[in-house]
């Protein structure tokens, strides 16, 4: 169910700003970038288990496409890979990698401040997760799920607040900066020694904070 009303939301942002007759102006452009951020997982919950990841720094690109003067549309991507801890009580050990390549879209509303050049925006959106588990380099879990564990994710769908500013300079170029919150949950298939198997929800919200160069065609 959650994942169907996350689709649907995800369906009707596409929709609402890529319905350019009732919006666009005469200010199109569209714009390429790249953006160095650091991506910082918040601590969750594997069952009983406490599950914490490490803050990475990442290298994404994106793609802007200005519809007019107040609305925009991002498409954005980046590689994400992070040690998933894991912890109960006095027991902690490495469980393995999680890699995800989040592929988000979002709209947003902008406004130039008056006499400055800097460009400030707000947006919502969604993003499909293609998520990965690398369990190769694990450490210390004999006590929590036994030695011969295996672990697998599941892509995700989620959904994203933002907030950012951007300053153009000379005819083509700008600098900005950007804060993205995700709230996204995936599942992990756990199989245990004896041949049992468990789901386990994983929420993996995170905080996204960087700063990139665009070219604007």
């Amino acid at each position: 169910m959650n994942k169907t009303v996350k689709i649907i939301g995800v369906i009707m942002v596409c929709g609402l700003f890529l319905y350019q007759p009732a919006i666009a102006g005469d200010d199109k452009k569209f714009g390429i970038g790249a953006i160095v951020s650091y991506y910082n997982t918040s601590s969750s919950e594997m069952g009983e288990v406490d599950a914490n990841f490490d803050t990475v720094p990442t290298i994404g690109l994106a793609c802007t496409y200005h519809l007019n003067k107040f609305i925009s549309l991002e498409l954005s991507s980046q590689y994400v890979q992070t040690d998933l801890d894991v912890e109960h009580d006095d027991k902690s050990g490495n469980l393995g990698k999680v890699k995800q390549i989040p592929i988000l879209l979002t709209g947003r509303l902008q406004h130039l401040i008056n006499n400055t050049n800097v460009n400030i925006y707000l947006g919502i959106g969604g993003g499909y997760f293609i998520n990965d588990f690398d369990q190769n380099q694990r450490q210390d879990l004999a006590e929590f799920f036994g030695v011969n564990v295996q672990a697998d994710i599941n892509n995700s769908i989620g959904w994203l607040a933002n907030v950012g500013a951007e300053m153009p300079f000379k005819d083509h170029y700008a600098v900005y900066a950007d804060l993205k919150v995700i709230f996204n949950k995936a599942e992990f298939d756990l199989t245990y020694p004896d041949l049992t198997r468990d789901t386990k929800d994983v929420a993996l919200n995170a905080s996204i904070f960087g700063v990139g160069f665009k070219y604007y065609f």
